[in-house]
């Protein structure tokens, strides 16, 4: 425990939203399909069956499942000392290159999904079931919940009291661009 806290402990997060349709769409890949049918099957995943994977075996991977519970240690608090944002990856790797004392570097762009902005895979019922299953992330995270008259609603919501005491702290959390 004590050499733990010894450590440098970060994670990078990512918009809920965006990230459960990346990794839809990176699963689904050679789904024929798939294409055309985004919405219904991300759908699907949250709520029945996801093909010979049931929705509760399809949460539970790693690439779905909630952010919020990776970043907190076994009493529930917040075991980060640097919490990066992938909409600003470049910087915040630079911020943790600089906080343990290396040099940073450009970043390669490797494993990219060709596909539409996230926003236009989601209707109401979408927006209402990934908010659900992420709800702790957008608490926790500061990212605005999907939920919203014609999408996503611009800005942030407020960040949870865990990550408010982790800036007062002067522990650098990156903030979702506006």
């Amino acid at each position: 425990e004590a050499l733990r806290r010894t450590y440098f402990k970060f994670a990078v997060v990512r918009n809920p939203c965006d990230r459960f349709v990346s990794a839809c769409a990176m699963l689904n890949a050679r789904d024929t399909g798939y294409a055309g049918n985004e919405t219904a099957v991300m759908k699907r995943t949250l709520t029945g069956l996801k093909g010979a994977v049931s929705a509760a075996d399809f949460q539970k991977l790693m690439l779905v499942r909630p952010q919020a519970g990776l970043l907190v240690d076994e009493d529930g608090q917040l075991g980060m000392d640097f919490i990066g944002r992938y909409e600003t990856l470049q910087d915040s790797f630079a911020e943790a290159c600089r906080r343990i004392g290396i040099p940073g570097q450009r970043l390669a762009v490797v494993n990219a999904t060709v596909r539409r902005p996230w926003e236009d895979y989601y209707d109401g019922e979408l927006r209402r079931l990934v908010t659900r299953f992420y709800r702790r992330d957008f608490e926790m995270l500061g990212y605005p919940p999907a939920i919203g008259p014609g999408g996503p609603p611009a800005g942030r919501s407020p960040a949870t009291p865990e990550i408010r005491k982790c800036e007062a702290e002067a522990v650098h959390v990156a903030r979702p661009p506006p």
